[in-house]
């Protein structure tokens, strides 16, 4: 026949005691357990001291208590307790309770823990419950000097521990009539356990994340107190929603999801509960490696592209940047003219500011400057005209050339005069011609050299 693998056993598997209205009864079992058991209960819900899970594997002794109300009525109960496959059934007979008298035995059960809620069951000497309805449990703690005081005329009340409370709380029971029956007893505080803080130790740059905050032996804790501490000394307050999960102060937005950290480097957490050892963790934020061709400072590290280029999507594309236009008058210049030139963006505006130019004539070269888009410049001599402006801030450079001619001569008035004046010559020569007619044949006179010879011979 097979081996039968159970995932726990208790011993004894059964109970069976007889008790009185509020009376109590201690019994040992033994647990033993190979995976995580959860404990569930049926019946009367009467038995105490019972742990609520198991994980792992182990065994272990309990003192379970059954304890029977005040107002129980006489007759059998039953009670199951279960741990996966394991069950103890308790059958529980209840008598009528008599009168009780002064106290002699003060028992204090639960978790000593401030948040936690402990049980006072007050006993006479022969054990029966002190039931008066002027009996209370009085505290006081020896840490704040505080004190409560606890209604407990059944005999039996339970009490919700402080949540500042810490070191030992003096208790003491007072019946009335009962002075010189006085019990006193203390409760000694312990921490509720330890806090663990649970965060990945290198975190992305923008990636999601979250902290944990829980006790390795009850679980997720909520409403600790949470603070994280940048790099830079910035700090973000919080606290811890019912999974552990840390929040900011209303629980509204979550730290790493909804509020990110954005400062590279260090960051350290504290995680705070009363009744707990406190914990600190730490994280490093840090950029992932570019992976592309280029990046932009942010979620990755940068990578930069060559000059002339820009990343876009992580890609390298060049940089256009608009081009600058010049103009300039006259648009066929001489030698003595003044140029005018303006710097024009593209919308055709004057560049605003101060740029820098070259125009070289000539061969020579000289510094154009364009004060609010607008130069002048004149022309010594003629030749090739070159105006240059550089690459400059959000635009790129642009040239102007144009050929400055030599001062020309008239010839056309030339020779309109020349004309004029070949006409007024051919004018007066008619009217000197024209006169000369006017007036007949000249007389001229003349004589033959041998009649003035003899002439002068005779004489």
């Amino acid at each position: 026949m097979p081996n039968i693998a159970f995932a726990a056993t208790i011993t004894p598997s059964t109970i069976s005691v007889n008790l009185l209205q509020g009376q109590s009864s201690y019994q040992n079992i033994t647990i033993a357990w190979n995976e995580t058991c959860n404990l569930n209960k049926t019946g009367v819900d009467w038995i105490y001291g019972l742990t609520s899970s198991f994980t792992g594997s182990g065994t272990m002794n309990l003192g379970l208590n059954i304890q029977v109300p005040s107002t129980a009525n006489p007759g059998t109960y039953t009670e199951t307790i279960n741990y996966c496959d394991a069950s103890l059934t308790a059958t529980i007979t209840v008598s009528g309770s008599p009168t009780s008298g002064c106290p002699a035995t003060l028992l204090i059960s639960g978790q000593k823990i401030a948040g936690k809620t402990v049980k006072f069951d007050i006993r006479d000497g022969s054990y029966n419950r002190v039931k008066n309805s002027g009996t209370v449990i009085s505290i006081e703690s020896t840490e704040t000097g505080t004190s409560y005081s606890v209604d407990c005329q059944d005999g039996a009340c339970t009490w919700e521990i402080p949540e500042n409370e810490k070191g030992v709380l003096m208790v003491e029971v007072i019946v009335p009539n009962c002075s010189s029956n006085i019990v006193a007893s203390e409760i000694e505080l312990k921490m509720a356990g330890s806090l663990v803080i649970s965060v990945p130790s290198q975190i992305t740059y923008g990636k999601d994340f979250y902290i944990f905050v829980y006790d390795p032996t009850s679980g997720s804790i909520k409403y600790a107190t949470v603070q994280v501490m940048g790099p830079g000394g910035d700090t973000f307050s919080g606290k811890t929603n019912e999974y552990g999960i840390v929040y900011d102060e209303p629980l509204v937005k979550k730290y790493g999801t909804d509020i990110k950290p954005n400062e590279i480097g260090k960051y350290t957490i504290f995680a705070s509960l009363f009744g707990y050892n406190p914990a600190t963790q730490a994280f490093d934020l840090e950029r992932a490696k570019c992976v592309y061709e280029c990046c932009i400072e942010g979620e990755y590290e940068a990578k930069s592209c060559e000059a002339g280029y820009e990343c876009k999507d992580n890609k390298c594309s060049q940089i256009v940047k608009p081009q600058v236009k010049i103009e300039c008058e006259p648009s066929d210049p001489i030698v003595y003219d003044t140029l005018s030139c303006k710097l024009l963006d593209q919308s055709n505006n004057p560049v605003s500011g101060t740029v820098q130019g070259n125009i070289e004539l000539d061969g020579k070269k000289e510094t154009l400057t364009f004060a609010n888009g607008y130069a002048n410049y004149t022309l010594s001599s003629s030749g090739k005209l070159t105006i240059s402006v550089p690459d400059a801030g959000e635009y790129s450079g642009n040239s102007y050339t144009a050929e400055v001619k030599a001062p020309e001569i008239p010839w056309t008035g030339i020779a309109a005069v020349m004309i004029i004046i070949i006409i007024v010559i051919i004018i007066v020569i008619f009217f000197l011609k024209r006169k000369k007619r006017e007036k007949g044949p000249e007389i001229t006179l003349e004589s033959s050299p041998a009649v003035v010879e003899k002439v002068i011979t005779e004489k």
